[in-house]
């Protein structure tokens, strides 16, 4: 990879069409899912996303939630019916910030009730939940 003065600040948002998990995501692109080591090699990306690959709530005895586990739903699917396609991935340079800061805890998946459940319809022609994140500016040594 080419050597930068400064780390570049990327910001990859969109539908990848793979898991994070997957070979394309994790090896090839290196967005990985640890954060320090995203922030001690210029050369990764942190992807927050890695958290959303499971069910969004916990299995309570006697209490059929309706969980999410994904950004996109294949009522076919063999494995699984739930996939985190859409992801926002960022440079490490956004991890270990100087002019911008990513907020993890506002990164994730809009999960708006009936939205999962058009979704979830064979007939609907909606097929992806948003996604949401936030950064915050520093400009000389504030935050905006």
């Amino acid at each position: 990879m080419e050597e930068y003065p400064t780390p570049p600040q990327i910001v990859l948002i969109g539908d990848f069409n793979d898991d994070p998990s997957d070979q394309s995501l994790a090896c090839h692109l290196l967005a990985t899912r640890d954060r320090s080591l995203a922030r001690s090699h210029a050369d990764y990306f942190y992807n927050p996303f890695w958290r959303h690959l499971g069910e969004s709530h916990a299995h309570v005895p006697g209490n059929p939630c309706k969980s999410v586990g994904g950004t996109y739903f294949c009522p076919s699917g063999s494995e699984s019916r739930w996939m985190t396609f859409d992801q926002i991935i960022v440079s490490s340079a956004l991890v270990h910030p100087k002019d911008w800061e990513l907020h993890e805890h506002n990164t994730g998946i809009w999960k708006n009730e009936r939205l999962v459940e058009a979704l979830q319809k064979t007939t609907s022609i909606f097929d992806h939940l948003p996604i949401t994140t936030e950064f915050t500016a520093h400009t000389n040594g504030s935050k905006q």
